[in-house]
């Protein structure tokens, strides 16, 4: 059931966010990432690291779930590109429904990305 429901609001989120996924990485420069990316961003990539350097998730799992290749996995996880909100609300729902010892830390960063979502929105 978990599965279905989670493809289910993935598919709706592609749609709202009429994504395009290619392989393209852009590169951030290295001495002002920490300045320059905002507090739900940086929950997000330490999230991403945990799952990874834990052994919570492979990188294709994430990948499959982020709906982006492994090499833009790896990338949002050293900080070589920017993890957009919409793949870190997508990471968020992943860990609540999917990994009953995170549920929190997905919690709150569902929140921290829906309270920065809302203050983007015009």
């Amino acid at each position: 059931m978990h599965g279905s429901v989670w493809a289910n609001f993935r598919h709706f989120l592609e749609g709202l966010f009429a994504l395009e996924l290619n392989d393209e990485i852009k590169p951030r420069e290295r001495s002002s990432d920490a300045m320059h990316m905002s507090m739900s961003e940086q929950s997000g990539v330490h999230l991403l690291r945990v799952l990874i350097d834990e052994g919570w998730c492979a990188r294709s799992e994430l990948a499959g779930e982020l709906v982006v290749s492994p090499k833009q996995i790896d990338a949002y996880a050293d900080g070589r590109a920017a993890m957009p909100l919409d793949r870190q609300l997508c990471l968020a729902l992943f860990v609540v429904e999917t990994i009953p010892a995170l549920v929190t830390i997905g919690r709150q960063l569902r929140e921290a990305v829906a309270a920065r979502m809302s203050v983007k929105s015009p």
